[in-house]
């Protein structure tokens, strides 16, 4: 991955599942899941990410999953888990 990557990422934690972005770097996967960790008394499971080459893509296909997956909002990031989000995540994150 290069410099300019950006991912839209996706952690699980007590029946929920947080659909976000940010800019991909080498410490990428142990800096957000302390983020995701810090606020947040629960355990929290890394799921994946899907790489992109820019930022407006990658934002772009948050605010698609976000409309896609509406019905499953809880707030923030946060969406209640559902067997068709899960199929989405399994079939395209690495």
């Amino acid at each position: 991955m290069n410099n300019n990557t950006t991912v839209v990422f996706f952690f699980e934690c007590q029946g929920f599942i947080k659909i976000a972005s940010s800019k991909y770097y080498t410490d990428f996967v142990s800096y957000i899941t302390g983020q995701v960790k810090w606020g947040n008394p629960f355990d929290v499971k890394y799921l994946g990410y899907i790489p992109f080459d820019n930022e407006a893509d990658a934002k772009e296909q948050k605010q698609l999953l976000k409309t896609r997956f509406k019905r499953l909002w809880h707030r923030n990031d946060w969406y209640h888990e559902d067997p068709e989000l899960h199929k989405y995540i399994q079939k395209h994150v690495r």
